[in-house]
């Protein structure tokens, strides 16, 4: 009873949090409309410290950053960024209508400077300083100065980001306001370089057909700066050091990702000795390095590049101190053989938890570790990405173990999947499935023994199918009903549906089969999933010929809904790869609790 109220609790603190953290958020307000006419000024080389420079003293209305991601290999190509910028879409389509285009056809007072070579940004703060004197633009006319690529120094230090500067006469004051978006969960500060058109367009009032320009959706404005005061900020320029840290911070943590291809490897060559080993010490080490790793990522990367930032700029000592926290785990783990076997239900508690209150409050550690999505990747804003959902999902499914009972065991998975799922936390769509997949396996593959007749199971994974697929069918309905600035990418597939046919979800199928087929040939996290599946394959083989293995308790029922996990993670995930990698990692710690766990209910 105690057990089924802890879930419940949980389960209730999840779903408030979904519901209650957006409402609780500071609330933005739309641009104001410009019937004047808009001018959009785009500058070849404007960083984050250029534009602060240049334009320091100049009352723009608000500011924000954008990724400088084009779609292409050269982040310096001025021309392919700015296609993109105009078309609202990474990369457009050759034929792909523009800006330009829609102003055309409605005829709207709209006018695109574009300032190239060694003195553009000079040439833009000129541009600038004309345009905002008295009677520089008519009345009600907006005006965006946008960064198109970053510069030179910018990119040196990986900072793929530029600024964005909007004003207006009637709403120029003395303290400016942050830049948000709808494509980017309205992090303060931060909008997608693919709303720039659509921004521009709703600022002409032009028609709703008009407005969705690509992938692009109008950029907000928070009221008052109150909400984003950090000890960054200066007194006569509140805004400079806000976004200067933004940058550093997203700069750091691209630098530290340029290591990150090594840790799959180092992962797989664990997992075989892990496995392998004739040394028990040793194999309880690897096990203990493996399932530390991912942890020590997330935990402590974010405190190593906040607090020692001269150290991090060579982009490797946030591994090192990683290591050391492994290398600790590891000794303790090999020496002691009880508390090594209790050490990976533990780390998978603790791994867990992390993510889960880390995502609850912000994403602060998820926005900074190397084991996450880069904001500057311009691949995604908010949320869960990949890697974390594979790791969180796994480590769940570990830290509920098999001897929960039916009802507790999805009541934490529906926890799961709300903290994966719900967009305004993890908003990861195929992790939410996932959830509700692996924990559904769990608990129905814990029901079996020798008192079950076959075809009483069966009858269950059936009705538990049915159960997950109507789960998903009205998370689907409901998702497509929300606003488009909430939607999941679920949501948005349903949306794409209605509108243009079944042939989009056909399309979006296709596509993630063609990321993960290359992701197979050539990621490296492609090769510990086959080391995953290889190993514990080989493993069962050896036992199932020496009469150890069995399909009832104390059978591996971890390791099923481990791998239906996987593989749903596989199927429905863009990456689906990277997800079922680090969600494989568990692997290694389900074996042994689960014969712990049919003997302690015995």
């Amino acid at each position: 009873m105690k057990r089924i109220v802890l879930a419940v609790i949980c389960l209730m603190l999840a779903l408030g949090t979904a519901v209650l953290r957006p409402r609780f958020s500071p609330i933005p307000r739309p641009l104001p409309t410009s019937p004047g006419g808009s001018v959009l000024i785009a500058v070849e080389g404007l960083g984050v410290s250029e534009g602060s420079a240049t334009f320091a003293g100049m009352k723009f209305s608000s500011y924000g950053l954008m990724p400088t991601r084009n779609g292409t290999p050269d982040d310096s190509d001025f021309n392919a960024g700015l296609r993109m910028i105009l078309a609202g879409s990474r990369p457009p389509a050759p034929d792909a209508p523009t800006l330009i285009d829609f102003t055309r056809q409605q005829r709207a007072p709209f006018h695109l400077h574009t300032l190239t070579g060694a003195n553009a940004v000079q040439d833009a703060a000129n541009l600038v300083a004309k345009l905002t004197m008295p009677n520089g633009l008519p009345q009600n006319t907006s005006l965006f100065v946008v960064g198109v690529t970053p510069s030179t120094a910018a990119l040196g230090r990986r900072e793929r980001v530029a600024p964005v500067y909007f004003w207006m006469r009637e709403t120029a004051i003395p303290q400016p306001s942050l830049l948000t978006s709808p494509s980017t969960r309205r992090r303060p500060g931060l909008v997608a370089a693919t709303d720039i058109a659509s921004t521009v367009s709703a600022s002409l009032d032009l028609p709703a057909e008009a407005r969705r320009i690509g992938d692009g959706r109008p950029m907000e404005t928070f009221p008052t700066l109150s909400h984003s005061r950090t000890p960054f900020a200066t007194a006569s320029d509140p805004l400079a050091g806000i976004l200067q840290r933004q940058a550093t911070t997203w700069g750091l943590q691209a630098r530290e990702q340029k290591l990150l291809p090594a840790v799959p490897w180092i992962l797989a060559v664990l997992f075989v000795v892990s496995k392998w080993g004739r040394y028990a010490p040793l194999q309880t080490a690897a096990r203990a390095a493996i399932l530390s790793t991912p942890l020590a990522l997330i935990a402590g990367a974010p405190f190593v590049t906040t607090a020692v930032p001269t150290l991090t700029s060579s982009g490797s000592f946030v591994y090192l101190l990683a290591a050391i926290l492994i290398l600790a785990l590891a000794t303790l783990a090999g020496r002691d053989k009880q508390w090594g076997d209790r050490l990976p239900r533990l780390l998978a508690f603790l791994t867990a938890l992390v993510v889960t209150v880390d995502t609850c409050g912000g994403g602060y550690l998820l926005s900074r570790t190397p084991l996450s999505y880069s904001v500057l990747e311009a691949a995604r804003f908010y949320g869960i990405g990949n890697e974390v959902s594979g790791l969180f999902l796994g480590a769940a499914i570990v830290a509920v173990g098999a001897n929960q009972g039916v009802a507790v065991t999805l009541c934490w998975g529906l926890t799961a999947a709300v903290i994966l799922g719900a967009p305004a936390l993890g908003a990861d769509a195929g992790g939410f499935i996932a959830a509700l997949v692996g924990f559904t396996t769990l608990s129905l593959a814990n029901r079996r023994g020798a008192n079950s007749s076959t075809t009483r199971n069966k009858g269950s994974f059936v009705y538990a199918g049915i159960a997950v697929a109507v789960a998903i069918f009205a998370f689907a309905l409901w998702d497509g009903s929300r606003p488009a600035s909430s939607r999941t990418h679920i949501g948005e597939a349903v949306t794409r549906a209605r509108e243009t046919g079944f042939g989009s979800i056909a399309t979006m199928a296709r596509r993630k089969v063609l990321v993960n087929t290359r992701l197979l040939t050539t990621s490296p996290w492609a090769i510990l999933l086959y080391v995953q599946v290889a190993t514990i394959v080989w493993r069962y083989q050896r036992e199932s010929r020496g009469g150890k293995a069995k399909l009832a308790p104390p059978a591996p029922v971890t390791h099923l809904a481990l791998f239906a996990t996987m593989l749903t993670l596989f199927a429905l995930n863009d990456s689906g790869v990277v997800a079922g990698a680090t969600c494989g990692c568990w692997l290694l710690s389900s074996q042994e609790y689960d014969g712990l766990d049919a003997a302690s209910t015995k």
